[in-house]
């Protein structure tokens, strides 16, 4: 007959407790990293293609929120707490860098808008005549 290990209701509890703690940490870090990753992106004179970074982060999120009905009792909480620090401090600098990236993106259009309006002007109202 095959041995039967018996948990009681305080060790499957301690043990969802610690898969719970294991897998959303895990989708914290990963969303962490793709938080860094967009941050440098952002800082760098280089391109990037934003709605990947939108795709991942949105994915993550999802992920995040089905995870998080198992991650309800203050102790997982408790023991999240740091991460979720880092994290949130992080997007407080990710948050400033899109601010950052969304007003030259709304002044560069006003400039293009503005330049093909006087492009399109005839010049009808602005002429000066000479007698």
């Amino acid at each position: 007959m095959p041995a039967t290990a018996t948990f009681n209701d305080e060790q499957l509890r301690s043990e969802r407790e610690a898969a719970s703690v294991t897998n959303c940490a895990f989708l914290l870090d990963r969303l962490k990293a793709v938080i860094e990753e967009e941050c440098e992106a952002l800082s760098g004179r280089g391109t990037a293609y934003h709605g990947q970074f939108t795709e991942r982060k949105n994915q993550l999120l999802r992920d995040i929120l089905v995870a998080q009905r198992a991650c309800g009792s203050p102790r997982i909480a408790q023991a999240l707490a740091p991460r979720s620090c880092e994290l949130q401090q992080l997007l407080k600098r990710n948050q400033r860098l899109l601010k950052a990236h969304m007003d030259a993106v709304k002044e560069i259009s006003s400039i293009i808008v503005d330049s093909i309006r006087q492009a399109e002007s005839d010049g009808t109202y602005s002429r000066q005549f000479r007698l």
